[in-house]
């Protein structure tokens, strides 16, 4: 594969870091980039040395412009990205589709296929696939017809 670009420098990015650096052979190079780039070269420091070449870059992702040019420039064969839900835009997914990289992209609920993140009907203490198989707008019906019986929402 070669290179690999991981958005983030927080937890679950120190542990996809470490995991690629475990496979040397696969990931020969690896760009860490973040809005904060300490928290890039901290990261870095911990594991260089190894076969991996580390690099870092400052992108803030929510300019996709940054993120292009840093895809531009550093080429990677495969990008990874935590949860998107509150500080990044999916306009960066688009921007890395845009360029056929494959795109992994750890997630932690449900936010972007059902409004409660949960999959779970709270009114029929049950699991949910309204917004799987129909429309988003299933589970607002669901939650405001809960709500006017009064078990859901005061």
């Amino acid at each position: 594969m070669g290179k690999a670009l991981i958005i983030g420098a927080g937890g679950v990015a120190s542990v996809v870091v470490h995991k690629c650096c475990q496979n040397s052979e696969v990931f020969e190079e690896i760009c860490i980039a973040s809005r904060t780039k300490s928290k890039c070269d901290a990261l870095k420091e911990k594991l260089d040395g190894g076969k991996t070449k580390i690099t870092t870059a400052q992108v803030d992702a929510d300019k996709v412009e940054e993120l292009v040019a840093l895809i531009n420039d550093f080429k990677p064969d495969i990008v990874h990205m935590n949860n998107i839900n509150f500080q990044l835009t999916p306009s960066i997914i688009y921007a890395i589709k845009k360029r056929n990289i494959p795109l992994v992209q750890t997630v932690h609920d449900y936010q972007m296929i059902c409004p409660n993140h949960l999959l779970y009907d709270f009114g029929d203490s049950k699991p949910c696939e309204r917004c799987i198989k129909g429309s988003k707008s299933n589970c607002f019906k669901h939650i405001f017809s809960v709500s006017e019986k009064g078990d859901f929402v005061k």
